[in-house]
């Protein structure tokens, strides 16, 4: 059961800034290669495996019944520098009042970085945390989510 915070949320919400929260599920990576916790796998009926996790996004767009999203993604806390990510698609996005610096193998990462502010100054986001700006996604305004702020 997700927390009383996610709940579905009127059109009005999905605003362009909008910092939110989303339980997200995909299909589990297959390659031997990628490692993810196992406690986020789950079978369907189908016998196919699916991974799920929370996920936070910023709305860039906002529809009738959907909005388009960035995701804010860490890596592992090891931000753009980690293996196979182009630093040139990311941002620092944070919560604090300073910007954290990019790690030393980030380069190339958009500046300056993102500030949020959060709803609740106890939710932060890690240092790692980066704004991904090549890939989109799609949230449905009918799924529940949770407000973590604004930029």
């Amino acid at each position: 059961t997700l927390f009383p915070d996610y709940r579905h949320r009127n059109r009005g919400f999905f605003a362009v800034g909008r910092v939110c929260a989303v339980l997200w599920a995909e299909p589990a990576p297959v390659s031997a290669g990628i490692a993810i916790d196992r406690s986020l796998v789950s079978s369907t009926y189908h016998g196919e495996r699916i991974f799920s996790k929370v996920r936070r996004f910023v709305i860039v767009a906002s529809y009738e019944s959907h909005s388009i999203a960035l995701p804010i993604v860490s890596y592992g806390r090891q931000g753009a520098s980690k293996r196979g990510v182009n630093p040139k698609h990311h941002a620092v996005i944070y919560t604090g009042k300073n910007e954290p610096l990019p790690f030393a193998m980030e380069h190339g990462l958009l500046r300056p970085g993102i500030r949020a502010v959060p709803d609740n100054p106890l939710d932060t986001l890690d240092s790692a945390s980066r704004i991904n700006f090549s890939k989109v996604y799609t949230i449905e305004h009918n799924v529940k989510v949770k407000s973590v702020g604004v930029i």
